[in-house]
């Protein structure tokens, strides 16, 4: 009662019924039903992953737990710096723009990986400190040190998938990009997690490999799909909307 209440007494600054119609509703659906989708399904992938773990011992165990906070030092800032590019980029688009796409997409790029390189070495070059803050049981600290050249690896490679993605995004190339995510997070991950972590025994170090092989292949994946440009060969959807 309260929402109706407040869109009839706020037509006159756009936001009753009358000033929209049902084909208005089309373009955030088009383009929010995919992301949200690739969303559920790319953290249900990453849940699955953390089932497989579970198998492990309790030191096999709690090390992954404590890198993938260490690792979360650098996933979010350069998740911000994507999301922000994304944003900027269908501004861009948005406005007719679209010269600025590439030069968005390059400094986003450039900036995310000064981030990754940085706190890369930082968490290698303090793996023994690093770990000594989480736990002093010398297991845990040595599966964790065990773990860190990987995530090395995750944290440089991530800058490509976040900022070409958050690109493509803003260009409106959102069914290809979601299925493409969907489809190297349930490929990559609990496959190859299970199959070195289970069946070769590798421990945790298994476990990341399907991250690893995740963040990579999608790294080259939309980085390809952005430098060939097939993005901007048909309409542009956000500038309609």
């Amino acid at each position: 009662m309260a929402l109706a209440w407040l869109l009839r007494g706020q037509r006159r600054w756009g936001l009753g019924r009358g000033f929209w119609n049902v084909n208005d509703v089309r373009e955030p659906l088009r383009l929010g039903l995919p992301l949200g989708l690739e969303r559920f399904l790319d953290g249900s992938s990453f849940s699955v992953m953390v089932l497989i773990f579970a198998r492990m011992g309790d030191a096999d165990l709690a090390a992954p737990q404590i890198v993938m906070q260490l690792c979360l030092v650098g996933f979010l800032p350069m998740l911000a710096i994507g999301e922000s590019t994304g944003i900027l980029v269908g501004r861009a688009v948005g406005t007719g723009e679209l010269r600025l796409v590439t030069r968005l997409t390059s400094v986003g790029f450039s900036l995310a990986q000064v981030v990754a390189v940085t706190i890369a070495m930082i968490l290698w070059g303090f793996r023994h400190s690093l770990m000594g803050l989480f736990t002093s049981d010398p297991a845990v600290q040595s599966a964790g040190r065990g773990l860190l050249p990987a995530v090395a690896l995750v944290l440089v490679m991530d800058p490509g998938y976040k900022i070409f993605r958050a690109t493509l995004y803003g260009v409106g190339d959102v069914r290809a990009v979601a299925s493409g995510t969907v489809a190297l997070a349930w490929l990559c991950t609990p496959p190859l997690t299970a199959f070195f972590l289970v069946y070769l025994g590798y421990g945790a170090l298994g476990g990341w490999i399907g991250l690893v092989a995740e963040i990579t292949l999608g790294s080259m994946w939309f980085g390809y799909r952005f430098a060939r440009g097939r993005w901007c060969s048909g309409p542009w959807p956000s500038v309609n909307v």
